[in-house]
């Protein structure tokens, strides 16, 4: 019964007893191998971000790009969301600032680009997302992205980070490469 062992250990290490629930009654039950125990999850109510949430996330986003105009993007960021391009710059702060950046960074609605995104992790209210970006048929610009996501318990974005990266430019800090 080493499936078994293998959650009691987890289990251990989390400070909880694979026999029973949590003390508030969440609970799970896991049958590896014929044996049942009940593993506990883990989290607040009211702070918790889950995959389906941050993809909804992505996509209000998407959409919100695509978009004529700016108003969609009160649905997808908070009255306060700090937005940063880069964890190097200033940030943007507030929802009027968002708007006016994003008038500013995008080309308009009928932009051509592609969006390919991956969520890589959620815990908490914190979310990370792999995000590839290509502009223009033919293609002008593409670049990789890390996006850190914070996310209201309605879902909106209060803090944005991404981490760009653009292939074919230097991730030396020598300057002949």
């Amino acid at each position: 019964m080493r499936a078994c062992a293998a959650v009691q250990n987890t289990a251990a290490r989390a400070g909880r007893d694979p026999g029973r629930t949590g003390g508030d009654g969440a609970g799970i039950r896991v049958e590896l191998k014929g044996c049942w125990h009940a593993a506990s999850l883990s989290g607040t109510m009211g702070q918790m971000t889950d995959r389906l949430k941050v993809s909804s996330w992505v996509a209000g986003y998407e959409a919100a790009w695509r978009a004529p105009g700016t108003a969609g993007l009160a649905e997808i960021f908070t009255d306060d969301a700090v937005y940063l391009h880069t964890p190097d710059e200033e940030p943007v702060v507030g929802l009027d600032a968002v708007r006016r950046m994003w008038d500013a960074d995008r080309d308009g609605p009928d932009e051509v680009f592609t969006l390919g995104t991956s969520i890589l992790a959620v815990d908490g209210d914190t979310a990370v997302v792999r995000a590839e970006v290509r502009y223009g048929d033919p293609l002008r610009q593409e670049y990789r992205d890390l996006w850190v996501l914070r996310l209201d318990d309605d879902g909106r974005c209060r803090w944005f980070e991404e981490w760009p990266y653009w292939p074919g430019r230097p991730y030396s800090a020598r300057d002949d490469h």
